[in-house]
């Protein structure tokens, strides 16, 4: 019998949840595509944080988008989707579709649900059929997100100290007013040098805790920018790009670097390893559980691999659909490691299949979480076992 076409039972979940940051919902323009209010709850509750997500989101959606282009262009030739890249085009849809639903994008995702469905029934030509509209569905959502994320204030807006059309978008204020273009660096530069010797030792609680106080801190725009850049290096786990550009950020302004100041950095929080492929994921895990614990993330298993020679976490969120290894095989190879055996993992899944948990509760996983997550469900579940 062949694959029928259906709604995604699995974008968001069935009850309603609460945000933590209420002021961060109300009165904003909507970007065609999107449930923005539902968007910020389901990514942490916080305005910035989903501006996080939604540029995090964005530019692996564009990635994302180049290859199903590619896909499309082979299939030229044969007339139909190219079997070969079947497993690939399964794992970025499943990735989008995830994504897509936590950032409120339903449509997006239900489109890609049943392009998943079809990849695992092998149904080529539905892919065939369906995937160049889902492509260009997804190329107009990613020019309605880059819109709002660039959109510049309009003079009304900076007259009152507010932000433009992004703050009207995500709700976000500006309690200080206009930021003084009198902010001394000398403040702050220390903390990139802490941050960078951090990054070299693979001391991931330390170096959390040092983007933690920068981002607390008035930074510039133009500083500003450079420290989100080095944030999202860090989400990715490329620790040595990161370095790359704090030291290039600090050779720049060597003229504030001269005060060399003793930082020590503490916490009493538990150290969390996060592992997913989509860096959207990544960006809404940190999110939701930075209040509670030290995250630190990891983009593959062997990127997990490498962050535990240097840090013993209490806990790791592992994601089974993953490109090379996935979350199978990684806990596999923990579970055969002295030193990480007894670490628990909780697996990240999009998959609703029995015989999928079981399978992870054989191989050693403690529980499981459904994508996209409720984010309070997601705290719960952790609190069980650290």
């Amino acid at each position: 019998m062949g694959w029928l076409p259906g709604k995604n039972k699995e974008i968001l979940p069935e009850k309603t949840i609460q945000a933590d940051n209420s002021a961060a919902v109300v009165s904003f323009h909507p970007i065609s595509g999107i449930d923005t209010a539902k968007g910020i709850v389901m990514t942490g509750g916080t305005a910035e944080g989903y501006r996080q997500v939604l540029s995090m989101f964005r530019r692996d959606a564009e990635e994302r988008t180049q290859k199903f282009r590619f896909y499309l262009y082979e299939s030229l030739n044969g007339g139909k989707f190219p079997e070969k890249h079947l497993a690939s085009f399964i794992t970025q849809i499943h990735a989008l579709r995830t994504a897509s639903a936590t950032i409120g994008a339903a449509e997006i995702s239900d489109e890609a649900f049943r392009l998943e469905a079809a990849g695992k029934s092998a149904e080529l030509s539905f892919i065939q059929d369906n995937l160049p509209d889902f492509t260009e569905h997804l190329t107009a959502l990613i020019k309605n997100i880059r819109s709002a994320l660039e959109c510049k204030p309009d003079k009304a807006a900076v007259k009152s100290g507010g932000q433009g059309f992004i703050s009207q978008v995500f709700g976000k204020k500006n309690a200080s007013g206009p930021l003084s273009s009198k902010v001394d660096p000398s403040g702050y530069f220390p903390f990139f040098s802490k941050l960078a010797e951090a990054l070299g030792s693979k001391n991931v609680t330390e170096a959390e805790l040092v983007l933690d106080e920068l981002n607390k801190m008035p930074l510039d725009p133009k500083t500003k920018e450079i420290l989100e850049q080095i944030s999202d290096q860090v989400l990715m786990t490329e620790f040595e790009s990161a370095i790359k550009t704090i030291n290039e950020f600090i050779g720049s302004n060597k003229l504030y670097c001269s005060n060399q100041v003793r930082i020590i950095m503490e916490t009493d929080k538990k150290l969390i390893i996060l592992v997913d492929d989509n860096p959207a994921n990544l960006r809404i895990g940190k999110n939701v559980l930075s209040e509670k614990y030290t995250v630190a993330t990891a983009p593959s298993a062997s990127k997990l691999f490498s962050l535990l020679e240097n840090n013993h976490p209490v806990l790791i969120l592992l994601d089974i659909d993953m490109p090379g290894m996935d979350g199978y095989e990684a806990i596999k190879v923990l579970k055969l490691n002295r030193e990480t055996k007894d670490i628990p993992v909780i697996f990240l899944t999009g998959m609703t299949d029995s015989q999928n948990e079981k399978k992870g509760r054989a191989l050693g996983a403690v529980d499981y979480v459904t994508k996209p997550f409720d984010p309070q469900a997601l705290i719960a579940c952790i609190a069980k076992y650290c």
